[in-house]
């Protein structure tokens, strides 16, 4: 299973994303900042997939879904919306989000919406017994911010280890079950895989940015194959000559995630 995630800048990017689900073999699509994409052009490239409206509360995030994929929508907020899926005959939930930008709001903002959001996930993991959970978009933070660690947020940690031998810790007389965060792993110099963004903005002196994440509950693990942050499709380049990606097409490179 295939999962594209994109910022799309509110640019109409609709050919670059056909290409890439085609190349990439893309199950489930998943935009934010979707604004001035022309989804009539991707229905007529691409009849077996279907774009989901849900229960029209959702602003920030929009799911295209194969459409041999069963979904149903399960919570929304403006921020956020929870589906419930089936492939290969094995149940699942995915959250798309778009947290707060990092230049109009602070990690307090983040974390209300991660507040309401894990409240509503952990309900319905109950609801339905199934921590097939995956979270995938643009949180505007990066993997070892606290709004990715802190316990009562998403709790996700680094290592496969850690969440292996303890997935649900207790603080303050409360349980909370952990997330694993494989982005790290993938981050490498080798590969050229910095990060999903590149600014050069404040006091710091990092200027790539992995906030484009993906993270999985314990039962998937080990069944995450690859990530790749696509620097091309097809022969279009995304980064520009300068190195970082070109404005005219989004300032956030395609994630890609291949589940196993």
């Amino acid at each position: 299973m295939n999962i594209l995630f994109w910022n799309l800048k509110d640019n109409n990017n609709a050919d670059y994303i056909i290409n890439l689900i085609k190349i990439h073999q893309v199950d489930i699509a998943i935009f934010c900042e979707y604004y001035g994409l022309n989804q009539d052009i991707i229905k007529k490239a691409l009849p077996n997939f279907t774009f989901s409206t849900g229960m029209d509360g959702c602003e920030k995030v929009i799911f295209l879904f194969k459409a041999s994929i069963t979904n149903e929508v399960r919570r929304e907020s403006n921020r956020y919306a929870m589906y419930s899926f089936e492939y290969d005959s094995i149940n699942y939930t995915i959250v798309g989000l778009h947290l707060p930008d990092q230049r109009s709001a602070d990690s307090d903002a983040r974390k209300v919406v991660i507040g309401d959001l894990m409240r509503e996930l952990v309900e319905l993991e109950k609801e339905t017994n199934n921590y097939n959970t995956i979270i995938i978009g643009d949180f505007n933070a990066g993997p070892f911010d606290s709004e990715l660690t802190q316990k009562n947020m998403f709790n996700a940690v680094p290592f496969k280890d850690v969440i292996k031998k303890r997935e649900i810790i207790e603080f303050q007389h409360k349980k909370y079950r952990r997330f694993y965060n494989p982005m790290v792993h993938y981050i490498s110099e080798d590969t050229k895989q910095y990060g999903s963004i590149y600014h050069t903005g404040g006091s710091s002196t990092v200027v790539w940015y992995a906030y484009d994440q993906v993270i999985v509950r314990n039962p998937l693990v080990d069944n995450i194959n690859n990530i790749l942050y696509c620097k091309s499709i097809g022969n279009t380049e995304l980064i520009s000559k300068s190195g970082i990606p070109k404005g005219t097409i989004s300032d956030h490179l395609p994630l890609i995630v291949e589940l196993g």
